[in-house]
């Protein structure tokens, strides 16, 4: 997995890393990943929350962690009808004021999202376009 993230990065691609709760992948990004392409030479800016600050070094590739996504949101609501609304509004306030934030970052990416069910996983698989940012290839976490 490591060898995929830097050969898409070294691509010009942007990657949402997408895996269950509790998976070990904030575990990964910072033991294992970070470590690996700070090796190969990369500068790397970590953001643990979307509610910090981000200001990357102009030639750094950033890593937002508990990053979220609405391309999938439809899906999410048919899949969990008893969950109405699936996402409240003040959630979908600040999804969308991360969004317009990542929008911002030129630098290189790193999203990592959170979905449960394996189902849920191999739908944000399939898509191939998203708002905040182009070219962007999803990988599975899989430790």
């Amino acid at each position: 997995m490591l060898q995929t993230i830097s050969n898409l990065l070294s691509a010009n691609k942007n990657i949402l890393l997408i895996g269950r709760t509790d998976s070990g992948k904030t575990y990964f990004i910072n033991n294992d990943l970070i470590p690996f392409l700070e090796k190969e030479g990369k500068t790397i800016t970590y953001v643990s929350s979307m509610n910090e600050e981000i200001n990357p070094a102009v030639d750094s590739v950033v890593i937002l962690d508990e990053f979220e996504i609405l391309e999938d949101k439809e899906f999410l609501e048919k899949e969990h009808p008893e969950e109405r609304p699936y996402y409240s509004d003040e959630y979908m306030e600040n999804i969308n004021g991360w969004l317009a934030k990542a929008k911002k970052i030129k630098n290189p990416c790193i999203y990592i999202v959170t979905r449960n069910e394996q189902k849920e996983i191999d739908f944000v698989k399939q898509i191939t376009s998203f708002s905040f940012k182009d070219d962007v290839e999803v990988v599975e976490f899989d430790k």
